[in-house]
């Protein structure tokens, strides 16, 4: 942008927490997903429990509290929320 001279405003929005959310090495959501596909009985009712007992005042991370017969959990990047 600067070399071509395009104006705009760069943004100091950390990402990192989110980025936690996903990689950290126990807790992280790749993490208890690979614990899951362990786990003989496990289903996304159990994996996405795990997320919110693991992440229960994330700022990142919405569970419902009542799950539905597909089992969902919201991660709420900087840009906006997606519902996995």
């Amino acid at each position: 942008y600067m070399d071509e001279q395009v104006a705009c405003s760069f943004s100091s929005i950390s990402n990192e927490g989110c980025i936690e959310l996903f990689e950290h090495r126990t807790r992280g959501i790749f993490a208890i997903l690979d614990d899951e596909c362990r786990v003989e009985n496990a289903t996304g009712q159990t994996f996405v429990g795990k997320l919110g007992k693991e992440w229960p005042h994330s700022n990142f991370l919405s569970v419902p509290r009542v799950q539905s017969s597909k089992p969902s959990f919201t991660v709420n990047h900087y840009a906006e929320s997606v519902t996995y």
